[in-house]
């Protein structure tokens, strides 16, 4: 960690959730339920862990995460912004990741900006990426630029079986099992994202529109 604490864009968030969005069914009583609903407990538990773990001045929003975005629809500036200033990008992997050309846009705005070691920094790390497990994914579908960057293992958990657990459903699975502990592996998550803000610093660049990104990972 640096001796001193980095200075930190307070009109920026310090994370960006970027997940693959679900939509809601159309008939039935289900129809009715929000199939996002646990990327937003995931986002809110996440929100507050690092919240408590990184200083921000008030008012500052500790991360991002797009609710308003439909397949197709222009970015607002607002997540323009978001993607082009955060420190951190915290990718849920899923097979419908993989296959989103929306979620392969943010991933690039995200990658194609230059990062640099914050000066006091004891190592260096060349993402500022956090791929983690949200539900499984066959291996040969996986985009050779995700394969490329270590997946998020959470470690030093009181349970020993938790970690092999989360490879195995994901944090998905997890937080709809209610299983014990799952709680520590958010806040082992939001560990690592106060880690990277402190080590890295991704050079700002907030583009106009999404003409310039690719729509494939890379």
């Amino acid at each position: 960690m640096p001796e001193v604490e980095p200075d930190l864009d307070a009109t920026a968030p310090l994370f960006f959730l970027s997940y693959a969005r679900m939509t809601r069914l159309r008939r039935g009583p289900i129809a009715q339920q929000d199939p996002n609903l646990r990327v937003k407990q995931l986002f809110t538990d996440l929100s507050i862990h690092v919240n408590n773990l990184v200083y921000r001045e008030t008012g500052a929003d500790p991360g991002f995460m797009d609710l308003a975005m439909a397949g197709g629809e222009e970015w607002r500036p607002e997540l323009l912004h978001a993607v082009g200033t955060c420190q951190v990008f915290v990718a849920l992997l899923s097979p419908a990741y993989m296959k989103s050309e929306y979620c392969a846009l943010e991933w690039n705005a995200f990658t194609e900006r230059p990062v640099h070691r914050r000066e006091g920094a004891p190592d260096y790390h060349e993402t500022s990426v956090i791929p983690v497990v949200w539900l499984p994914s066959q291996s040969g579908t996986v985009p050779a630029a995700i394969n490329k960057i270590q997946r998020f293992t959470p470690q030093r958990l009181p349970d020993e079986d938790l970690a092999q657990q989360y490879a195995d459903e994901g944090l998905y699975g997890l937080l709809t099992l209610g299983a014990d502990g799952t709680d520590g592996i958010i806040l082992r998550l939001a560990q690592q994202i106060r880690d990277l803000c402190w080590k890295n610093q991704v050079e700002r660049r907030v583009l106009p529109d999404t003409k310039s990104i690719s729509r494939t990972f890379r």
